[in-house]
């Protein structure tokens, strides 16, 4: 008997000195599905406008912003093209303030916790028009749009195509983490044109095929200021829903102050706090359970460690999976194949690997 415990105990040992080093290979290739991304994108209410206060800079380390913009000096440090930052605002870019995505990151870190780090991706445009963001379209909208020299300068920032933009930046995300859902707030620009639902599906759907994404992917608008000069905007968006199973609204309802700019379009800082925790809540109410399990750990004792990786060893090779108590099957399936498997014990290690004190 003793000898037979010996060498299951052997057995089990090489099985995970075998992970071990077939992580430590491929650690650098595996992104983090921790690591959740979201992508931002619209006009001004998005690109932000409220003034950035003390209160604001003041950010969770894991949630983060991946500058799309142009090289910019802002929020006391040099952002360059395609690196992660804290998410001090700005988010868009150096013309851009406070808008709805700071405060949507900070709620999902505040209900997720510290062991998922949130990404976002934030390409607005203040004023643009959604055909801004077709990729078929946006040549001829930029070549129509006249002389504007702040709307020139934002598309710029963007190297003059900023679905473009996205999606490249995307695609970098996608190599460190999980594209989870998208964000908007657009409209108020085409609030007059009748086919602008259909048009934010066909965007829609050019992300989800340009970065092989899959079919339950949520985005998530924002409804305009109700007592501002674009509030018939809100129509438009109320028809989202019926465009696609995976649209959903924001409401703006109590948010009436609008900021003394002058446009009567923007809404408060005080309101953009309130508008993106209105954003992550719908968030989390749409995901559920896809983002509050912290894949890897398996025990549910709040992080990823060799002792997950163990059990997903002893959970393969049980006869009986019944036998295996407290393990937490949705946290073990972490490439998401439907199965636990030892492609799953090996993607743990490379998560002990990479976050693991």
């Amino acid at each position: 008997m003793r000898t037979s415990n010996k060498r299951e105990l052997m057995r089990k040992s090489l099985f995970m000195l075998m992970f071990l080093l077939t992580s430590l290979a491929l650690k650098a290739q595996s992104p983090d599905p921790n690591f959740h991304i979201y992508l931002a994108f619209g006009q001004s209410n998005m690109e932000g406008q409220g003034p950035i206060e003390e209160e604001d800079r003041n950010v969770p380390s894991n949630v983060k912003v991946l500058w799309s913009s142009t090289a910019s000096d802002v929020a006391d440090e040099i952002r360059n093209t395609g690196k992660w930052y804290t998410a001090v605002p700005p988010l868009s870019h150096r013309y851009g303030k406070l808008g709805v995505a700071e405060y949507f990151g900070r709620k999902l870190s505040e209900e997720l916790g510290k062991s998922i780090t949130i990404g976002i991706i934030n390409v607005s445009v203040a004023g643009a028009s959604i055909s801004l963001f077709d990729k078929d379209t946006y040549a001829d909208y930029i070549n129509n749009m006249g002389s504007a020299t702040w709307l020139t300068q934002r598309i710029d920032a963007y190297g003059g195509n900023p679905y473009g933009r996205l999606i490249e930046m995307a695609k970098l995300a996608q190599k460190e983490g999980v594209i989870k859902g998208i964000i908007m707030h657009q409209g108020e620009t085409d609030m007059n044109d009748g086919e602008w639902p259909s048009k934010v599906k066909k965007v829609y759907n050019d992300i989800i095929n340009d970065l092989n994404l899959g079919n339950d992917i949520p985005l998530l608008a924002g409804e305009a200021l109700r007592t501002g000069v674009g509030r018939t905007a809100n129509t438009n968006i109320a028809k989202l829903p019926k465009q696609n199973s995976n649209f959903y609204v924001v409401s703006s309802e109590g948010f009436n102050q609008a900021l003394g700019d002058g446009q009567n379009l923007h809404f408060t800082s005080a309101e953009y706090r309130s508008f993106g925790i209105r954003y992550a809540e719908k968030m989390i109410e749409v995901l559920g359970d896809k983002i509050r399990t912290v894949a890897g750990d398996v025990n549910n004792d709040g992080s990823v460690t060799m002792a997950d990786a163990n059990m997903v060893v002893n959970y393969f090779l049980a006869t009986d999976k019944n036998s295996i108590s407290g393990f937490n099957k949705e946290a073990g399936d972490v490439n998401n194949d439907g199965d636990i498997s030892m492609a799953d014990a090996n993607a743990i290690v490379n998560l002990f690997l990479g976050t693991g004190n």
